[in-house]
């Protein structure tokens, strides 16, 4: 979250200010994204049921920092491509994440907890936001905007590395019980 509040700080700035874009261009070229996020929320329980809870957690992981490192690539032209499929996956990839992920926090935590658990996950997941986007911001003036999306984008990616070394990498299913056990292979 601290990664992706640093690239989201600067985003509209880069667009207008660096690739030139009207403002009614950049509403149309970042409501491209989210159609991504909307295909994840149709699709994601599907694809969990096919190749296993961990491992979409694992590919989306790896895919929203991947998504992200498209958007330094955007230029004038034809190559605002890049932000649109950068955003595409990184959308598509953000919420698989965060359904398998929220699915397994519930089915784990016992009901009376549920509240207190969310209120911690989303403190814990959000308390970094303003720190990112206040570094996003100060990093731009002093290093340009592209330079700060690399970072920050590549930062996302590399934040992904303690989920890649975990036992997860070796799991099929996070969810516990009969119908889906945590299965390895």
């Amino acid at each position: 979250m601290f990664f992706q509040s640093a690239s989201i700080a600067i985003t509209i700035a880069f667009l207008s200010l660096e690739i030139g874009l009207t403002p009614g261009e950049v509403g149309l070229l970042s409501s491209i994204g989210p159609l991504g996020a909307v295909t994840a929320a149709l699709t994601t329980s599907a694809i969990a049921r096919r190749i296993g809870q961990a491992r979409l957690m694992l590919l989306g992981v790896v895919g929203l920092g991947a998504g992200m490192l498209l958007v330094p690539l955007t230029r004038p032209g034809p190559h605002l491509a890049w932000f649109a499929v950068g955003g595409l996956i990184s959308g598509f990839c953000l919420i698989s994440v965060n359904i398998v992920e929220a699915s397994f926090r519930q089915a784990l935590c016992p009901d009376h907890l549920l509240g207190r658990m969310n209120a911690t996950m989303r403190f814990m997941l959000r308390a970094t936001a303003p720190f990112g986007a206040l570094l996003g911001g100060v990093s731009s003036t002093h290093l340009g905007m592209r330079a700060t999306l690399w970072i920050a984008d590549l930062g996302v990616l590399a934040s992904s590395a303690w989920l890649l070394s975990s036992p997860l990498r070796h799991t099929r299913d996070l969810l516990l019980g009969a119908s889906s056990s945590t299965a390895r292979g």
